[in-house]
């Protein structure tokens, strides 16, 4: 069964659960956040991710870092599926990977801080 995007609702009026945590800042634990625990790094990272979007100055990095991943990973797909040839997004790869290395990086940044300030207590 494919998983439905989470949806809040207050007042009627329904919103995704980003935009709601910038007004109310929360963190929802529940039986699917176990899978963080059991299923590896992948989990982990989004989960991570999750929290580092809610902090309004470093949710424009973890949206950057997934708008570039999700590009380049369609182009890697492409490619792949024979729909686009090497030659024809050599130039658009290499563009997008320079982009992708810096989120990337300042990503895993935020990440190391974030961890960093949760083992302070």
């Amino acid at each position: 069964m494919p998983s439905l995007p989470a949806k809040s609702c207050c007042t009627s009026i329904t919103k995704g659960t980003t935009k709601l945590s910038t007004v109310c800042p929360s963190v929802l634990f529940s039986p699917e956040s176990l899978s963080s625990i059991k299923d590896g790094p992948a989990q982990r990272r989004h989960l991570i991710d999750d929290f580092i979007e809610q902090l309004q100055e470093f949710s424009k990095s973890v949206t950057q870092y997934k708008k570039i991943l999700k590009a380049r990973n369609k182009i890697l797909s492409d490619v792949k599926k024979g729909i686009k040839t090497d030659f024809e997004v050599k130039t658009t790869l290499e563009a997008i990977n320079d982009l992708f290395f810096k989120h990337a990086v300042d990503l895993i940044e935020l990440r190391m801080h974030f961890l960093n300030l949760l083992s302070l207590g």
